[in-house]
């Protein structure tokens, strides 16, 4: 599913009602019962509950008096109060609060804080507020009358539905601009938008539910929108069916280059991950001491035992006998416990340069990055195609910055680094966002606190270049890891707490995620 910015949005209303001919009102009418629907499926019994409708002066308010008309004509005990004057509304707003006044409703005017009084008090008993005051047009942070209303509505016992986005925040940042509101559910209209997945924000919408005001399908593919949600129904056709006489070599061979003192167990479970996701055959290269303790961990992954340094980490010796082994592996998995000693970030670096088979990076390997980003726009003429997948602070590092400087803007920051590096990227976190050169970014829904653990992104790097040795795509293998990796969390959680849920675990339900989010006949990625 797309995800729109604010002028997207706005573009996709204008066509519908301009070219398609559908008018405002109509688009208006069906975001008010979208609303509906949503409080019918969380409370029985709507007219049961107390529902205060706070509304603005434009189009977000508009909604607000469609939702009241139709609460009224349920018989629910509702107030609505508009923050402004009657006679300044206009256009379909004005059109759905004189149906109201025909309706003989009063609608209470907020014209100063003396109007808020007594609001605050009796707000406590009501079940449940509608913030219908600002849409996705919102510009600068919120100040003065509307800033004390935000302040009364969060602090109310009520549960909070958010019309479109929460009044308050930016629809096309998950930066937190001023006061805001704190929705326990927000309906959106049409496509979702950035702020509803991308923190810190995203804390703001509570359950986001996109709601279908008819807006046709042709709109929205003419947009050419270049962020996407990700969901089964994108991944599906992705998903390259094995065939009934296929053999081992059919489905790659993964160079996984690992490990260091300490740090097996990341080798071993990057190379776990990638036996489990279907690669044909996987061999780790470890520093030479290091192998026998690998021969013990795993058993379906080969080992390659390469040159060391004097600290047992990869030596830049290991170039020779790695880019000879390349000649029989088609992909590597470059970084999970590799160590930042300065032999083996010069190792790092000759391989990343000279090794024509796809790659992603993680862990020490973007570590040893760090300071050298150059090398990927300082390349050779055919590049393969890089991945790397950090998590906030190892971004950070890579752009000298800080980690919350990335986290106040994790789409933007990708846009920026594919524009410049022209390298595929999954910048790891809640809503882990994913960007490729080609000018096309994701945000992954799935996953939960039970990724936060170390090994977790071994596990991700394993998926990943698994994939890429079955021969997906590097974008198709980014994307179909990200996903899955998350949703074996979700597949998780249903049964045990997310305190208790350790990496090697998501591989137990990867083949029973998979099943459950696809047609069991084409989901046979990994055997």
């Amino acid at each position: 599913m797309k995800i729109a910015t604010a002028k997207e949005m706005k573009e996709i209303d204008r066509r519908t009602i301009e070219e398609v001919g559908i008018p405002g009102v109509v688009l208006m009418e069906n975001a008010g019962l979208r609303v509906i629907e949503a409080l019918e499926n969380n409370f029985e019994n709507l007219e049961d509950y107390r529902i205060a409708i706070f509304c603005g002066k434009g189009n977000n308010g508009g909604d607000g008096f469609v939702v009241a008309r139709h609460l009224i004509n349920r018989g629910c005990d509702i107030r609505v109060f508009l923050v402004g004057e009657m006679d300044k509304l206009k256009g379909d707003a004005k059109i759905n609060a004189n149906i109201l006044a025909n309706m003989d409703f009063i609608i209470e005017e907020i014209k100063s804080e003396d109007d808020l009084k007594n609001i605050e008090t009796e707000l406590l008993d009501y079940h449940i507020i509608i913030d219908a005051l600002f849409g996705t047009g919102l510009s600068k942070p919120v100040s003065g009358i509307y800033e004390k209303v935000i302040e009364i509505i969060n602090n109310s016992n009520a549960f909070i539905v958010a019309i479109d986005i929460p009044s308050g925040l930016y629809a096309d940042s998950g930066t937190i601009p001023g006061p805001c509101i704190m929705a326990d559910l927000t309906v959106t209209f049409g496509l979702p938008k950035i702020c509803h997945f991308t923190y810190p924000a995203a804390k703001y919408v509570g359950e986001v539910i996109i709601g279908d005001i008819s807006i046709p399908n042709k709109i929205i593919e003419e947009m050419n929108i270049n962020l996407e949600l990700l969901d089964e129904f994108c991944l599906s056709p992705l998903i390259i069916p094995r065939e009934k006489d296929a053999h081992k070599g059919k489905f790659g061979h993964l160079l996984v280059l690992a490990g260091s003192p300490g740090k097996t167990g990341a080798a071993a479970m990057a190379a776990e991950a990638a036996v489990r996701i279907g690669a044909g055959l996987v061999t780790v290269g470890v520093p030479e001491s290091l192998n026998p303790i690998l021969e013990v961990k795993l058993t379906e992954a080969m080992t390659l035992p390469l040159p060391e340094t004097n600290e047992h980490t990869l030596s830049l010796k290991a170039f020779e006998p790695i880019m000879e082994f390349l000649n029989k592996a088609n992909a590597i998995a470059l970084g999970p416990g590799i160590s930042t000693n300065q032999e083996t970030k010069q190792l790092v670096t000759k391989i990343i340069q000279e090794a024509k088979v796809p790659m992603v990076i993680d862990a020490d390997g973007i570590n040893c990055l760090v300071g050298n980003l150059n090398i990927f726009y300082n390349n050779f003429q055919s590049p393969p195609p890089i991945a790397i997948t950090p998590h906030p602070g190892e971004m950070a590092r890579l752009l000298n910055t800080t980690t919350k400087d990335i986290q106040n803007d994790r789409l933007g920051v990708v846009r920026e680094f594919v524009r410049k590096y022209k390298i595929y990227i999954a910048l790891k976190g809640a809503y882990t966002v994913i960007g490729t050169p080609e000018n096309k970014f994701y945000i992954n829904p799935t996953g939960n606190p039970a990724l936060a653990c170390g090994g977790s992104g071994d596990i991700l790097t394993g998926l990943i270049g698994g994939l890429l040795a079955c021969g997906y795509s590097i974008d198709t293998a980014l994307i179909m890891g990200v996903f899955l990796h998350g949703a074996c969390a979700d597949f998780l959680v249903n049964y045990r707490s997310e305190w208790f849920i350790k990496p090697t675990d998501l591989l137990d339900v990867l083949d029973l995620t998979v099943n459950k989010l696809f047609d069991k006949n084409n989901s046979n990625i990994s055997e």
